[in-house]
């Protein structure tokens, strides 16, 4: 119905919001958004309110952190503030919107611990849980600080997703973090993480089961894992409608596993799989 170039080279994560439409481009750093139509083409390809932002920034890994990696667009659900992990600047930048719809970067970003490298993103509560790639570890912060908050005062201690796992650069690297909402059926709220390249066993990557013990604060802590025998587990989601399934792929080795959520969401009991869908990285449920 409509294409427009996203302005960016390797985009990365495109999310929806209420009015626009915002796109992480992942090689050159850079955040586009374009308003969105309430009629077909449903982008305002020709507007003037699109908007290029420009993340700058560095970090210490030698080749990972060069420059500015926005890795995920995400939105808080209440407010619909845009929340952007950028991987390369140790970051995780808010996208402030004025009342004309125009956007600019916000001075109250998020820092995350030098080399951690910020990758996705999930919120619960007054709190955003951060999963950082490059140093394998999960934190969370307080979604109403004040603007010259530091790491100290704001993240609760990086919690590592495996602490017997082998820390070699480059080697077990987290993947994806979600947080479904309580419900009558799962009553108590989980984070659900996956974890890549987990050499300790024969049983491949694991998704790891964290509980927030303490909303108020963001206290969590670490239940159980889960192993897969999948390579390179990348993506996963949730569905149905009390998200009792979560749908699961290897990239490498290939293949998914359907799991269902038991003991309150404690556990996963692996239920259906098929081993022909080559190179998962992602999974959406279309709405019936």
């Amino acid at each position: 119905m409509a294409e427009v170039s996203c302005q960016g080279d390797g985009p990365s994560s495109l999310v929806a919001g209420r009015h626009e439409v915002v796109v992480g481009n992942y090689d050159n750093g850079n955040i586009f958004t374009i308003p969105i139509l309430e009629e077909a083409p449903f982008i305002d390809v020709g507007s003037n309110r699109s908007q290029v932002l420009q993340l700058t920034g560095d970090g210490p890994h030698p080749t990972r952190q060069t420059s500015s990696h926005p890795h995920q667009v995400v939105l808080e659900p209440s407010d619909g503030e845009v929340f952007v992990p950028d991987l390369g600047s140790d970051k995780t930048w808010r996208l402030a919107r004025n009342q004309d719809g125009v956007y600019r970067l916000s001075e109250n970003f998020i820092p995350s611990y030098p080399g951690s490298g910020p990758r996705h993103a999930a919120f619960y509560g007054d709190h955003i849980y951060i999963l950082h790639e490059l140093n394998n570890t999960l934190s969370s912060f307080p979604l109403r600080s004040r603007a010259d908050h530091d790491v100290a005062s704001c993240s609760l201690p990086s919690t590592a997703l495996f602490a017997d796992a082998i820390k070699t650069p480059d080697a077990v690297t987290a993947g994806e973090i979600l947080i479904p909402r309580p419900n009558d059926a799962f009553s108590t709220p989980y984070i659900y993480v996956s974890n890549r390249y987990d050499g300790r066993t024969d049983g491949g990557d694991t998704i790891a089961i964290f509980q927030i013990t303490d909303p108020s604060t963001g206290q969590f802590e670490l239940v159980t894992e889960i192993e897969t025998d999948f390579k390179q587990l990348r993506g996963m989601g949730f569905v149905g409608e009390d998200g009792r399934w979560l749908v699961t792929g290897g990239v490498f080795n290939g293949g998914t596993k359907i799991y269902e959520r038991v003991n309150d969401g404690k556990g996963l009991q692996l239920v259906a799989e098929n081993h022909e869908v080559d190179l998962p990285t992602a999974f959406l449920e279309l709405a019936s």
